[in-house]
């Protein structure tokens, strides 16, 4: 059991809020569905297909069920924040949470188009709400086993949908695989969910003892199922991610002295190179993997992201703004130099964010990332737990270099960073 009420006088601890049993219950069901939610995960059983200018996205907004059940998540973290500021008023870590929140929301009003920007934006503010509450009804411990074993879930489930109905499993990619023609997704949106929600199945079973799961045979049928779920979904980024942070995880096994000032450096490393990549050529290394040198058309998208960085250099284009399809929006000259696809976001983190949010939203981002990387450094959590930790952000850090934003609203990849960073601010003393 873990202690993590915030003491303001000396960031020391008074109460354990997760020993009150309704509420850790209440957590854990809100944690299923929010991991469910931002991992994309059965969003065909309720999505349409809309037009979204040139290109068609999938979407659930429309579905009364889907949007009930996040109405759900989102009352029950709800309950729990008031529940915990009513027993122990505004913390530090809420005060840092609620000016994020302020900043995110009022992003808005500088954006282009702001009724565009104004759904995700709340979407984005919900995850650190979330993950601010999360840090405080379930500690690391906990949330890592209860990941664990809903991305075994989802792992199951991908590869019974995809032997009963394979198209719902997968797509056909556009210039072939490695072993199929097809980018297996299972169960959720796409094959850049998927191969995160794999990665993270994969790292986590070669990591089990460190959070509890003692039984070998699952691990190694869970790292098994993974790595072929890896091979199928034809994703350069999560076969990174095996190979890296399996490697690092196979390096951290036992107790040598200053690992984990190794695995701080090397968190650092990847929040560098996230700035980085986009300037970075890899040319061998990608026709390795079976890549083209341009990284899938994303150089000559970032490239382009970056000449867009002058129009709005200091708040940015406004969240989401940019891809916005109205007849002015930025996004159509883009689309007119895109070589493979019409891309709806910038596939870099940092492109990303100081596009949408300018260099004031890129040093809150790079703060924030740092920040979060020190949980590593929470000395009352056991460092079993600090190392899983620290191996599990590492893989949306390497994500985020090729996919998604970690900025991004409804991603699993947000929520983990944001997790992370209150984590890092609470005394847990793990036991």
């Amino acid at each position: 059991m873990s202690d993590i009420v915030w003491n303001s006088a000396n960031g020391s601890v008074e109460r354990d809020e997760s020993s009150v049993p309704w509420t850790q219950r209440l957590a854990a069901v809100a944690l299923i569905l929010l991991i469910l939610y931002s991992t994309h995960s059965f969003q065909f059983l309720f999505a349409e297909t809309v037009e979204a200018g040139l290109t068609e996205e999938s979407t659930a907004r429309s579905s009364p069920v889907y949007m009930g059940l996040f109405f759900i998540q989102f009352s029950m973290f709800g309950l729990l924040l008031f529940f915990h500021i009513l027993r122990n008023g505004i913390t530090v870590p809420l005060i840092i949470a609620g000016t994020l929140i302020v900043y995110l929301c009022g992003s808005v009003l500088w954006s282009l188009n702001p009724r565009h920007s104004l759904f995700p934006t709340f979407l984005l503010s919900y995850l650190v709400m979330a993950a601010y509450t999360a840090s405080i009804f379930y500690p690391p411990r906990q949330l890592l086993r209860l990941y664990f074993h809903v991305c075994i879930f989802i792992l199951i489930s991908s590869f019974i949908v995809f032997f009963v109905n394979p198209e719902i499993a997968g797509k056909a990619r556009f210039d072939g695989g490695w072993f199929t023609e097809i980018e297996f997704s299972g169960v959720m949106s796409s094959k850049n969910y998927a191969g995160a929600v794999f990665a993270s199945a994969a790292i986590l079973a070669l990591n089990g003892r460190r959070i509890g799961i003692s039984s070998l045979t699952l691990r190694f049928l869970v790292f098994a199922s993974s790595t072929v779920a890896i091979a199928l979904s034809n994703s350069a980024t999560a076969v990174v991610m095996l190979f890296a942070i399996g490697g690092i995880s196979i390096m951290l096994r036992g107790r040598r002295p200053g690992y984990g000032v190794f695995l701080r450096g090397f968190l650092l490393c990847l929040i560098g190179l996230i700035g980085l990549v986009p300037f970075l050529s890899a040319g061998s290394v990608l026709q390795f993997l079976g890549r083209d040198a341009s990284f899938t058309g994303r150089v000559g998208l970032w490239q382009h992201g970056i000449s867009a960085i002058s129009d709005h250099p200091i708040l940015g284009h406004g969240y989401k703004a940019f891809f916005e399809t109205g007849r002015y929006s930025p996004v159509w000259e883009l689309w007119e130099k895109s070589e493979y696809f019409f891309p709806r976001n910038f596939h870099n983190s940092a492109v990303e964010i100081i596009v949408a949010l300018g260099l004031v939203g890129t040093v809150v981002f790079f703060a924030v990332a740092i920040k979060a990387a020190s949980v590593v450094r929470n000395q009352s959590m056991s460092m079993d737990t600090r190392v899983a930790m620290g191996l599990v952000i590492s893989i949306f850090f390497i994500s985020s270099m090729m996919e998604f934003s970690m900025f991004h609203h409804n991603y699993i990849a947000t929520f983990v960073l944001f997790y992370c960073l209150f984590a890092s601010m609470w005394k847990y003393n793990e036991q």
